[in-house]
């Protein structure tokens, strides 16, 4: 299985120098200004090279099985969409609907679907009927893939966070014996790390939308197979949902606070936590650094509640986890509000 990592990362290593030499003859660059903070254009086209290295690598492994033909086939429609918006920036609806049609190919085609969401708050199991389990699944995958979409906000964080996230989900999948799931998150992840070493700061290309989103709903569609156990053992639902916790709560932190004010929920702003870490003035590499480690924490505090500490109540778990993250967002809310305070005196 391991040959498909390393297929992965040396496809992705060499494509990814020459898309960026093919981007820069052909002016296909990400300009700055806005929100953007890079000074030239920059190629956002290193998606390919994840997308491709990580499909090479998953092909040479041998017979697909269903389960990873439906997989690989949604990967292949949302990657084209995000290739696409990268190339002509396609309308917000149009964009979703490819990632609605990407996710539905895994579900019904693959029968992927999220039947069982474990006892979340000490009541017993949370059970889907068949009718709405896929309806659900798809729901949650596409909230993942918009979730590390809106993480592509620094060099190097989408990428840093999916290998953590890929990574931890790989010592979960040998765990419980899913040779989809291994062989899956060793491909992705060669093809991200062929890749990152160009989208360190100060970034040479970025992944774009077919990256993000790539990676976004690898991590979402790997999540249900692992958590419902397709090809192996079940693990607890609630070990996905803390892996990917980091995107996922500060997406749901900003789009109350834009509610709350009255805006769109999809508009874009500065109010994300790599944003907010940056104007308290930690530098962008730190940033990327201080929320790779939190990343990191978590995905720590899941595997051993997978291993040392199994099996490990699921509501208790998942109380601690939203405990600690309200806390945290609120700390981070009443320091933002006391330095903005502070910096309108020093200013008046």
């Amino acid at each position: 299985m391991l040959v498909s990592f390393f297929i992965a990362v040396i496809a992705s290593t060499l494509l990814t120098p020459c898309l960026i030499r093919w981007a820069h003859s052909r002016g296909i660059l990400d300009q700055p200004g806005g929100r953007k903070k890079h000074s030239t254009g920059i190629p956002r086209l290193g998606g390919i090279a994840i997308f491709l290295g990580a499909s090479l690598g998953i092909l040479c492994v041998g017979t697909l099985s269903r389960e990873m033909a439906a997989i690989l086939t949604g990967g292949f429609l949302i990657w084209l969409t995000g290739v696409i918006d990268d190339g002509m920036e396609i309308r917000p609806a149009v964009k979703l609907m490819g990632q609605v049609l990407g996710v539905s190919i895994a579900v019904f085609w693959g029968d992927i679907h999220i039947v069982n969401l474990g006892n979340l708050f000490g009541g017993g199991n949370v059970v889907f009927s068949a009718s709405y389990s896929e309806f659900f699944t798809i729901f949650a995958v596409v909230g993942v893939i918009n979730a590390v979409n809106m993480l592509d906000g620094l060099d190097a964080l989408a990428a840093g966070f999916g290998l953590i996230a890929l990574f931890s989900f790989l010592a979960l999948g040998i765990g419980c014996g899913n040779e989809t799931v291994v062989i899956y998150c060793l491909a992705v992840g060669g093809g991200v790390v062929g890749f990152i070493r160009y989208n360190i700061h100060p970034a040479k290309i970025f992944m774009g939308d077919s990256g993000s989103l790539f990676l976004g709903y690898s991590l979402g569609i790997i999540a249900v197979v692992l958590s419902q156990g397709y090809g192996g053992k079940p693990i607890q639902p609630i070990l996905p949902l803390i892996i990917l916790g980091v995107p996922i709560i500060d997406t749901l932190v900003v789009m109350f606070r834009r509610i709350a004010k009255g805006k769109n929920p999809l508009s874009p702003d500065r109010t994300h936590l790599h944003y907010i870490f940056q104007d308290f003035g930690i530098p962008h590499p730190l940033t990327v650094v201080v929320i790779c480690l939190i990343a990191f924490f978590w995905c720590g505090v899941a595997l051993l509640c997978a291993t040392l500490l199994s099996p490990f109540p699921q509501h208790v778990l998942f109380f601690c986890f939203l405990s600690v993250c309200i806390v945290s967002y609120l700390c981070i809310g009443w320091v933002r509000s006391k330095s903005t305070l502070l910096w309108d005196r020093m200013q008046g």
